[in-house]
């Protein structure tokens, strides 16, 4: 009878305590969740503008565009050197820089003697 209850005692600590872990679990869970969500992310995000908006000491020349787009060049700088954020200026700038039509003269040339020379003409 002694024995019973013992084991029963035991049995019923280590299902409390079972219990317990996994509300304690159950809880992290939705807390890191809840860190990770866009969401709750997004409020604050819009919080903080908010406030540096309406509370910086120079904010006369702040627009919440700028705002934006110097967040997001820090957010796409910080995933690695070859990510960039281009505003609609600089991805047209961009563009033009590689959709562009090339002048010049179309020759090649290469030191010879101590000048340069033409060394052949280019097609087109």
């Amino acid at each position: 009878m002694k024995r019973r209850l013992i084991f029963g005692v035991v049995g019923a600590a280590l299902t409390l305590n079972l219990a317990i872990g996994a509300a304690i679990y159950l809880n992290s869970s939705r807390a890191s969740d809840q860190k990770d969500s866009m969401d709750a992310n997004l409020e604050l995000f819009a919080d903080v503008l908010q406030k540096v908006r309406a509370e910086y000491v120079d904010s006369t020349n702040l627009t919440y565009r700028n705002l934006t787009d110097a967040a997001i060049k820090g957010m796409i700088g910080s995933l690695d050197p070859h990510s960039e954020f281009l505003d609609a200026q600089d991805y047209q700038q961009l563009q033009d820089d590689t959709e562009g039509q090339f002048g010049g003269l179309g020759l090649v040339v290469s030191m010879r003697d101590g000048y340069v020379t033409v060394v052949a003409p280019m097609e087109d």
